[in-house]
């Protein structure tokens, strides 16, 4: 969409125009429920919640939004990061004093092993100490790295896919699943402390 479509669009957008927010909702939603899962790094069902949270406040304030300062998915991003903080600080204020889940070296060691697994083995991933963690160590990783590792070893792509998804070539995917996968093995093997990750 060039510039000046999109501020057509805007200002049908303003005037709630139904034809125009079903539009929004189809062409955006899923581009940003891919930038929540795999730049923010939540998981999937709390994504969802993100990108729905990012709407209704987009269809509260799209009278602020301002062209100069950028696109309609630059804007978005901005509030679904915004959305997300507020979901963190809700979860934060739920769980109260609780401690993080009881996570036992074994489970860690696990992890380590199943990380050459494509993609992890489900009865695996959907503990939700396990989700913590993977959560966690994924957080600490480069943007590009938990991009590729998100997409091999939690939606099972194989390389050639994640490649043409992210622009780049197979080697490049190769080499940052690489190093991903070195990385996350240190931190679930000792050289960053439970605690740590699931800060």
């Amino acid at each position: 969409m060039s510039q000046s479509q999109e501020r057509r669009f805007v200002r049908q957008l303003v005037r709630l125009e139904d034809d125009a927010w079903r539009l929004f909702w189809q062409s955006y939603a899923p581009p940003l429920l891919d930038f929540v899962r795999l730049a923010l790094g939540w998981p999937a069902e709390q994504s969802e919640e993100i990108v729905q949270m990012t709407f209704v406040r987009c269809v509260q304030s799209i009278r602020t939004y301002d062209h100069d300062r950028g696109g309609l998915m630059g804007w978005l991003k901005a509030v679904a990061r915004n959305e997300a903080h507020s979901l963190t600080r809700r979860d934060r204020r739920h769980r109260g004093s609780i401690s993080p889940p009881d996570v036992q070296p074994q489970v860690a060691a696990q992890l380590a092993e199943a990380i050459d697994c494509q993609p992890l083995p489900q009865e695996l991933v959907q503990r939700q100490d396990v989700q913590a963690i993977v959560r966690g160590c994924l957080m600490r990783l480069p943007e590009r790295q938990r991009e590729v590792m998100i997409l091999k070893y939690l939606d099972g792509l194989p390389v050639a896919r994640i490649a043409t998804r992210l622009e780049l070539t197979d080697s490049a995917v190769e080499s940052l699943l690489s190093r991903g996968r070195e990385a996350f093995r240190q931190m679930l093997t000792g050289k960053m402390k439970i605690g740590e990750i699931l800060e």
